[in-house]
């Protein structure tokens, strides 16, 4: 199932292990708890070996509305899916946009 997936949204842990299988090129949306930007190293790690597309998601505030860079594994996070659906559709956007033009470019077709 890995290798036919072009997009995979999770939250960070072991589950997303499952990215080695995927086909270059393939986007992983990775969730991460509020501090905890350090977590991602392993798939980010992945994504250079296997070439694949990354980007990370972490809030902005923990879930008391502080912000201080403490990692807080254990605590739940509240995800609005309709931000994380908007995100990844720009993301998808921007990176069409830019395949456009770099074959465009290679092709020396001018506007």
């Amino acid at each position: 199932m890995s290798r036919s997936i072009r997009l995979l949204i999770g939250v960070h842990g072991a589950g997303l292990s499952n990215t080695i299988f995927m086909r270059p090129g393939t986007i992983l949306y990775e969730l991460n708890p509020y501090g905890c930007r350090e977590l991602s190293f392993n798939f980010r790690r992945w994504v250079e070996v296997f070439n694949l597309q990354h980007a990370l998601w972490i809030p902005a505030v923990n879930e008391a509305g502080k912000q201080n860079d403490i990692c807080q594994r254990e605590d739940s996070v509240t995800v609005n899916v309709k931000d994380i659906i908007d995100e990844v559709k720009k993301s998808i956007k921007k990176r069409v946009s830019i395949s456009k033009w770099l074959y465009k470019t290679s092709i020396g077709y001018n506007e």
